[in-house]
């Protein structure tokens, strides 16, 4: 039963994500042959680029939601028994995080924190690009075993071989630099900061889920730190 309503929220949303990313894709290529200066032309690529890491993590995502199979070792071991893992993981999704947003709301109507120039925005952009290549390679290394609330078995390579949750930790971080142009007056600082405390308790009901698998008391063993490599 568990199993059906993580496939049954998932599915669909992980499609509607994939529709969405495929045709920003589709039009960015289609602006191509428009003239652009530097800066556009540099905003178009990051554009096309950060759309292109999304497409990839939610193919993958529907793989690992739509096909569970045994000859793909990737069948469902256990799902997240507490309702508080799972509140705390769908209030990160559609339609709950619109609930969520409501009481830490992250403004866009600020100046920046630090005025930049075009090219110094475009190199934050290459930082949030590079970050967020962090997460979709976690979901790359997942493969077939991604799925969120669910043990499909231990992974321990790409990011997993350094920290145990790099998609949280890139994230919650590119979240920073995306928002550094709202910071003035430090309107979103709280709400960024309370984010990151629903996604470091995700973290948590995940791992108190997961250590009931004696293979990932040895991987915690291994792998030691859950976010930062040497720090926490």
């Amino acid at each position: 039963c568990l199993v059906s309503l993580v496939k049954g929220f998932y599915l669909p949303l992980m499609a509607m994500f994939m529709f969405h990313h495929t045709t920003t894709v589709q039009q960015l290529i289609g602006m191509i042959s428009r003239p652009m200066d530097g800066i556009q032309l540099a905003n178009w690529f990051l554009d096309l680029i950060y759309n292109g890491l999304f497409v990839v993590d939610t193919g993958i995502a529907l793989v690992g939601y739509g096909l569970e199979l045994k000859w793909l070792g990737n069948k469902t071991k256990s799902v997240e028994p507490t309702m508080f893992g799972w509140a705390v993981a769908l209030m990160c999704y559609p339609p709950y995080n619109e609930i969520s947003g409501r009481y830490f709301p992250l403004q866009d109507r600020q100046e920046w924190f630090i005025p930049l120039t075009e090219e110094q925005r475009i190199f934050v952009r290459i930082i949030i690009i590079l970050l967020y290549m962090i997460f979709v390679w976690g979901t790359i290394a997942l493969g077939v075993k991604f799925s969120n609330l669910s043990n499909k078995g231990i992974i321990a390579r790409g990011p997993y071989k350094y920290i145990r949750h790099p998609a949280y930790a890139s994230k919650n971080i590119a979240w920073w630099f995306e928002h550094l142009q709202y910071m003035k007056g430090g309107y979103n600082v709280l709400p960024l900061l309370c984010w990151n405390v629903i996604y470091a308790l995700r973290a948590l009901t995940e791992e108190r889920h997961l250590m009931k698998d004696p293979e990932y008391r040895e991987y915690c063993k291994k792998v030691k730190y859950r976010f930062i490599p040497g720090l926490i």
